[in-house]
């Protein structure tokens, strides 16, 4: 039997990480969670966590020099250019994974 691949996909907040949780529960399907990849991508000590800070400076890091989301969404959600910058640093580590 050949394997196949489901990509699941939606906007924030519409259940996908209940969906995942079921389809890998019910069915002992593997689950590839692109969050969570993205999220270590920026871990305190990364690579990527390194440019970003580098970019957009210390406003983006919390105290405890870990990513401040909020601040740096502020920052790229309103920016195309810079949204597709950081997309640059992130999305070829989640592919690697």
């Amino acid at each position: 039997m050949s394997q196949q691949i489901i990509g699941l996909t939606g906007g924030i907040a519409t259940g996908k990480s209940q969906v995942a949780s079921y389809l890998e529960h019910q069915y002992h399907l593997p689950i590839l969670d692109a969050d969570r990849y993205a999220h270590d991508a920026v871990r305190l000590g990364s690579v990527a966590l390194a440019q970003i800070s580098q970019r957009y400076g210390s406003q983006i890091l919390l105290e405890d020099g870990n990513l401040d989301r909020q601040q740096l969404g502020n920052i790229v959600f309103n920016d195309a250019a810079e949204r597709g910058w950081l997309e640059g640093q992130i999305h070829p580590y989640v592919r690697d994974r």
